[in-house]
């Protein structure tokens, strides 16, 4: 074998591992966007987390205003129809905080798989 072929050979490897390292390149830059991409949505799913959040303090403080009020009415009105008031008015707020509650539940559900998701892609790359 001369010299010649030695170097084509050689040249011929060279571009094998030339290819082999552009097609990793490319998994790691598809793999990349698809982490970015991830991010982004658990960037966005943790503001709508961050706004849940701030509706049940809201709910919190509507239903402490509401008891306050109930007290005062409850002070203010024959017994047993403050008590019916207070079931009624208690039972629609407990009602809200529930539903508000579940949908927090949900969404700090979904963000756990999806961070579970993004630590298994990065693993992966």
């Amino acid at each position: 074998m001369n010299t010649l072929e030695i170097v084509l050979n050689q040249l011929s490897e060279i571009e094998e591992i030339q290819s082999a390292c552009l097609e990793d390149y490319e998994k790691l830059s598809q793999g990349f966007l698809t982490v970015q991409q991830n991010l982004n949505l658990i960037q966005k799913e943790v503001q709508e987390v961050k706004i849940l959040e701030d509706t049940l303090k809201k709910n919190q403080n509507t239903l402490e205003t509401l008891l306050a009020s109930i007290n005062e009415d409850i002070k203010k009105q024959p017994q047993e129809n403050s008590y019916q008031t207070l079931n009624q008015e208690l039972n629609s707020s407990l009602t809200a905080l529930s539903t508000s509650v579940e949908r927090l539940e949900a969404k700090l559900s979904e963000q756990s798989k999806e961070l579970n998701q993004l630590s298994l892609l990065v693993k992966q790359n």
